[in-house]
């Protein structure tokens, strides 16, 4: 007998091999029933051909069957496969031409059907593989392993009483070898091959569970489920899952007679949770995969990341008739690109459908009663979320939904939908949430008028039209029977196309707390109605409610006149560019306003503040940025925080309004628990002075970082104007960019002996010729000085300037690019000093005296480099063009890294 007889011999199936006649219907059996022999056969031919070892060989691999050891073959009409046949007898070989020859002649009809490929593989199955005994057709894996890889059989605990797994099954391995287990935590779980490839695994007996958990060493290596197994040698799951097998790829096709239903043990899963978690190389799922396990209850996260599917079978989930929880049982399964029809028909119990498509982005539409039989669901939370390829919701969609309480985010994104249709909610009449429902859907263009007319327990809008700027109007009445609404914060937020609000649109909620970022951005609109939130009286925040709204021309003078329990008016009207004046008293009656940072920031068209604007808003604490960057604004009125007296930052109040000429004395006199003056007057650069004692009464203080920086109209600085702020600790940059700035007072901070930072103070005042002796003398708690007179106009340099800031270790840049400057050898120490003024610290010199020319007189520089350090950064300490020995008496002394 030679090869061809062997191969041909069970391989027959109609239309397929011209070789050999064998029937059809019997074909399988009697090829189980001497599979043994046809192994030996298939041996004693490879014994006698004489094959010769050499380096390159042949073998053969399918495409659509991973074991390396044996093949399944279909004939391509959907029947069982009739054969197993042993290809490695030609593996690590190389045959005559004459032998390859025969050898293709026989196998290439029936793989040109197969699309069988072929491979170069390195291994001997005749050393590594027995068959498993006749009659085992149990549960079968196909996993991929390198040489020396793992296998561990992802067998989950039990947690008796009220769960219990049973184990008591034989494996084997695929390699010739087995083992018999008998519990989860059996040694033999796991198993090392010595040679990489493809293993069949197959489980024999009783094996309840089977479920990889986070982060499992096995998630890539599982290629495919084969068999569910004969129900005869395999009892079947109560739990299941494939968390994470990204490379799993197929599931039971049922070709093996055994079904593509997955086995129950006992009742069956309770549960499918996680169980095809991110098996984003599955292609499709049986029909019937679930049918028998009547008792699940839960499907989340099923399917959560399985890209790949395309579709989803009409009566999956048929004979699941407890179920109650679909939470993302198909998100991210973006490949998907319908819904059938029917899909929960049988589902009656079901009260979630959280996120259950979530991010379906292939999805084009929505099946009409999809969810008619769902009477008992309450949540449909992000249910549609991304699913940005929908171009309709159907009428009724939730008509039969009349439990459901929740619409959190249900079709955020979905930004192909034109339309709502009228009365979408009608019968949720239980429904308390529309937070961001519709939010992004920009391509709706109008709301239909009665939309929530029938869901009076509603209380949340928020966000429910976010950035859905192709509206352009709001209906009349759209939320007049939303009584009990608390929240429409964000509703409108970022619908640009709104031209104009309804004049009673908030009429009738009276319950409504809060109004922050409402509008925001929609800067279409030019106008408030009058009276729009008269009837909102419990109303705590107004903040950001019209940021951005620059199409406004004017504020009603009495918009916020019966909200009396406002707190927050934070960035309510920030960049309404469009506004030219703020209405006198209108923020009278808001007693209790806490926050009025970035209220009107950038509101660039503002001419003037009315006078006594804030007098009744006694309980403020926060100016931060009120009027950052109003540069059409030419005067602050006097008193304007007087009866702020709980005010404790002013940040950047003022900051950039250039149009400002002075600032009233007394300012902040009333003001006494400031702690904050951070940029409070940068870039007004028309200030020409700076009120004596401004900051007399502001003890508290530690910020005065930036607060001038860039008045380039001040001259000069009145003496003693920090003497009271005796916390403070920054004065970085404070008159940073003061280019008119002629002098510093002398004892300017004497009293600030908590300050630590003078980093970039007085950068840039180019005007300054001098320095005051003894500066810095009480301030030793100072750590840097860095860019502290930075390109300025000094001619000299006190001695001992820095004599007693012993904690300060930053001098970087201090006195760069100050051309005229004269330098001496005791700025930071005096005679005798250079050995214990740096002694044990880390000090930074790096670009201290740098200058690229010199104008002035020669001087001496400090001999740094014969102090004692624990270490310096040094380099170009006296750098550049400008120092050379024309500059410096004692240029030549100084070593290559400080220059």
């Amino acid at each position: 007998m030679d090869l061809q007889d062997y191969i041909s011999w069970g391989i027959i199936g109609p239309g397929q091999l011209p070789i050999g006649d064998i029937d059809w219907t019997d074909a399988y059996t009697t090829f189980r029933a001497t599979r043994n022999a046809h192994y030996k056969a298939i041996g004693e031919w490879y014994a006698s051909a004489n094959i010769t070892e050499e380096d390159e060989f042949y073998t053969i691999d399918s495409y659509n069957e991973w074991d390396r050891n044996r093949y399944i073959f279909s004939p391509g009409d959907g029947s069982p496969g009739v054969a197993e046949v042993m290809w490695e007898s030609l593996i690590g070989k190389s045959l005559t031409q004459e032998q390859y020859d025969d050898y293709i002649l026989a196998l290439s009809n029936m793989m040109e059907s197969l699309k069988v490929l072929f491979m170069v593989v390195d291994r001997d199955p005749f050393t590594e593989y027995t068959p498993p005994p006749d009659g085992t057709d149990g549960f079968k894996t196909v996993w991929y392993v390198k040489d020396g890889g793992r296998v561990r059989l992802p067998l989950p605990n039990d947690k008796p009483p009220d769960f219990i797994l049973n184990y008591n099954f034989t494996v084997y391995w695929g390699d010739g070898t087995s083992n018999t287990i008998t519990s989860y935590s059996d040694s033999n779980t796991t198993h090392t091959y010595t040679t990489g490839g493809f293993y069949t695994v197959t489980i024999v007996g009783v094996c309840e569970g089977w479920a990889f958990s986070f982060f499992d060493e096995n998630w890539s290596n599982l290629q495919q489920v084969l068999s569910w197994g004969d129900p005869t040698l395999f009892t079947g799951f109560k739990l299941l899952n494939f968390y994470g097998a990204n490379n799993l790829t197929s599931l039971p096709d049922g070709s093996d007679g055994y079904g593509t239903s997955i086995p129950a043990a006992g009742g069956g899963c309770n549960n499918f949770n996680y169980t095809f978690y991110n098996c984003l190389n599955l292609t499709s799922i049986p029909y019937n995969l679930f049918d028998n396990h009547v008792n699940s209850q839960v499907f989340s996260q099923t399917f959560y990341g399985c890209y790949n599917l395309t579709s989803i079978p009409t009566d999956l989930f048929k004979y699941n008739t407890l179920v109650e929880s679909f939470e993302n049982t198909f998100s991210y399964c973006y490949g998907l690109l319908s819904v059938p029809s029917g899909l929960f028909d049988y589902n009656i119990l079901v009260i979630d459908f959280n996120s259950t498509f979530f991010n379906c982005y292939g999805l084009t539409s929505i099946p009409s009663g999809l969810f008619n039989n769902n009477t008992s669901v309450t949540n449909f939370n992000y249910t549609f979320y991304n699913c940005y390829g929908l171009t309709s919701i159907p009428s009724g969609l939730f008509n039969n939904n009349t439990a459901v309480t929740n619409f959190y985010y249900t079709f955020y994104n979905c930004n192909q939908l034109t339309s709502i249709p009228s009365g979408l909610f009608d019968t949720n009449t239980s429904v308390t949430d529309f937070i961001n429902t519709f939010s992004n859907c920009y391509g709706l263009t109008s709301i239909p008028m009665d939309l929530f007319k029938y869901n009076t327990q509603a209380r949340y809008f928020t966000n429910s039209f976010e950035s859905c700027y192709g509206l352009t109007s709001i209906p009349t009445g759209l939320f007049d029977t939303n009584t009990i609404a608390t929240d429409f914060s964000n509703t409108f937020y970022n619908c640009y196309g709104l031209t104009s609000i309804p004049m009673d649109l908030f009429k009738y909620n009276t319950q409504a707390r809060y109004f922050n970022y409402t509008f925001f951005n929609c800067y279409g609109l030019t106008s408030i109605p009058t009276g729009l939130f008269d009837t909102n009286t419990i109303a705590t925040d107004f903040g950001y409610t019209f940021l951005n709204c620059y199409g406004l021309t004017s504020i009603p003078t009495d918009l916020f006149k019966y909200n009396t329990a406002v707190n927050n008016f934070a960035g309510i009207f920030c960049a309404c560019t469009g506004l030219t004046s703020i209405p006198t008293g209108l923020f009278d009656t808001n007693t209790l306003v806490t926050n009025f940072t970035q209220t009107f920031q950038s509101c660039t068209g503002l001419t003037s503040i009315p006078t006594g604007l804030f007098d009744t808003n006694i309980n403020v604490q926060y100016f931060s940025q009120t009027f950052l960057n109003c540069n059409g604004l030419t005067s602050i009125p006097s008193g304007l925080f007087n009866n702020n007296t709980l005010v404790n930052n002013f940040s950047q109040a003022f900051q950039s309004c250039t149009g400002l000429t002075s600032i009233p004395t007394g300012l902040f006199d009333t003001n006494t628990l400031v702690t904050n003056f951070y940029v409070t007057f940068a870039g007004c650069s028309q200030i020409t002075s700076i009120p004596s004692g401004l900051f007399d009464y502001n003890t508290q203080v530690t910020d005065f970082g930036y607060v001038f920086q860039n008045c380039t109209g001040l001259t000069s600085i009145p003496s003693g104007l920090f003497d009271n702020n005796i916390n403070v600790r920054y004065f970085n940059s404070s008159f940073q960019g003061c280019t008119n700035l002629l002098s510093i007072p002398t004892g300017l901070f004497n009293n600030n002996t908590a300050v630590i930072n003078f980093n970039n103070t007085f950068f840039d005042c180019i005007q300054l010729t001098s320095i005051p002796s003894g500066l810095f003398d009480t301030n030793t708690s100072v750590t840097n000085f860095s860019n502290t007179f930075y390109n300025n106009g000094l001619t000299s340099i006190p001695t001992e300037l820095f004599r007693y800031n012993l904690n300060a270790l930053d001098f970087n840049g201090t006195f760069a690019e100050c051309k005229n400057i004269e330098l001496n050898e005791f700025i930071f120490y005096t005679s005798g000093e250079e050995s214990t003024r740096f002694a044990g610290k880390n000090m930074i010199f790096v670009n201290c005296f740098w200058r690229n020319s010199f104008g002035g007189t020669i001087g001496t520089a400090p001999d740094l480099w014969n102090c004692t350090f624990n270490s310096v950064s040094s380099g170009s300490c006296f750098g550049g063009a400008g120092n050379d020995f024309t500059s410096i008496s004692n240029y030549g002394t100084i070593p290559t890294g400080w220059k």
